[in-house]
């Protein structure tokens, strides 16, 4: 929580005694803001102290005062509820992006003409981008048949598409940063971060609406050694002359450890760095692969890929290429899960149940708690 970007409100639970049933004690505490910059994270450790309010007791008065401090909560400060409910027709949508297409490409241009610094045109992009976002949620919002769509429902319906979820992630990081002026560097440093989320808008816009923006994207100086660019432009030639058409996925499953993009023209690709998920982490037992398909999950994966070779200064290596993935948690650790929560539950990787709930993590990049919040928000209706 502390060092990822986010304004959701986070739960810390602590439970005492879990494996004796009926025994067991359950503590909460609320982890806002206040609470997290409280915490000097250049320690080890911390201690975390627990007021008497703070503990849940198996009675439904103690459950009951408990879900209403996590209303009040949810109300108050969830980030959702935070975004403006205001509704724009699709017109506006557009001349939105226009606007800021033409600002941002400006702002780049000067890098070439006036010898701008990458920090200062930095500060003229940035304030352009929370708009960007904006509309690029709302277009997608449209896209997806919503005929009167606001900002609240847009960011909801953004994360439960792999594809899309990006957008709000991109728009928890600009409200993170909000109406402050960074200090000075600072912008630079953003405009890297944000690089990643500009590329992939300028591709949803060109996809999804044949609408052309952030032409020059390229032209903001990344910065890359030039013995990294050459390597990765080899890698880069070797993804597009194989043939990513997916292949058998095996049994084994990897930790995604890593993952870092790179840009080659207007193309983006991946170097991932898998770790074996089922024996203790080591040197020894990673691999680094290559893919221009963004794995975006905190779960273990199982993978398919084709090996391939590049010849960088007359030495030949081989790499390997990922032309699939899926999320593949160990149905023993689902089952231990279920004996947490008293659910009975025997998975194994043939039950269609499994097959299914790996595939619906795939396809929109939810955890199992996101899972938990839909459910919840079911029944509640």
């Amino acid at each position: 929580m502390a060092m990822d970007v986010t304004l959701d409100p986070g739960i810390l639970f602590v439970v005492l005694d879990p494996d004796q049933r009926g025994a067991e004690r359950v503590f909460w505490k609320y982890m806002s803001v206040e609470y997290i910059n409280s915490i000097d994270f250049s320690k080890g450790s911390t201690t975390v102290a627990f007021e008497a309010e703070e503990e849940i007791f198996n009675t439904d008065e103690s459950i009951i005062d408990f879900c209403k401090k996590l209303d009040h909560i949810i109300e108050h400060h969830s980030f959702v509820n935070k975004l403006s409910s205001t509704q724009l027709s699709l017109d506006d949508i557009q001349r939105i992006v226009m606007v800021c297409d033409k600002s941002i490409v400006r702002s780049i241009d000067t890098i070439e003409s006036f010898g701008a610094t990458r920090d200062e045109v930095s500060q003229d992009i940035l304030p352009r981008l929370y708009d960007l976002c904006t509309s690029a949620l709302l277009q997608n919002s449209y896209n997806l048949g919503c005929k009167k769509p606001n900002l609240q429902l847009a960011y909801e319906q953004a994360q439960l598409d792999l594809r899309t979820k990006y957008l709000a992630n991109f728009m928890r990081g600009l409200k993170y940063i909000d109406y402050r002026i960074p200090e000075e560097g600072q912008s630079e440093r953003l405009m890297l971060k944000y690089y990643n989320f500009m590329w992939q808008i300028r591709k949803y816009f060109y996809d999804c609406n044949r609408i052309s923006i952030l032409q020059n994207l390229e032209q903001f100086p990344l910065n890359i050694d030039q013995v990294d660019d050459e390597y990765y432009r080899l890698v880069a030639d070797a993804i597009e002359s194989t043939d990513l058409s997916p292949i058998f996925m095996g049994a084994t499953r990897f930790i995604v450890q890593k993952k870092a993009p790179f840009y080659i023209g207007t193309e983006r690709y991946f170097e991932v760095t898998l770790q074996l998920a089922s024996i203790y982490a080591t040197k020894y037992n990673r691999i680094t692969a290559y893919t221009k398909q963004d794995i975006s999950t905190g779960y273990s994966i199982s993978i398919g890929y084709i090996d391939s070779t590049i010849n960088l200064w007359g030495i030949t290596s081989n790499i390997k290429i990922i032309t699939n993935w899926r999320v593949s948690i160990a149905p023993a650790c689902l089952n231990k899960l279920g004996r947490v929560l008293n659910i009975p539950l025997n998975l194994n990787a043939t039950y269609g149940e499994y097959t299914e709930l790996m595939s619906f993590l795939t396809k929109t990049g939810m955890t199992l708690l996101g899972q938990h919040r839909i459910i919840a928000k079911s029944l509640k209706i």
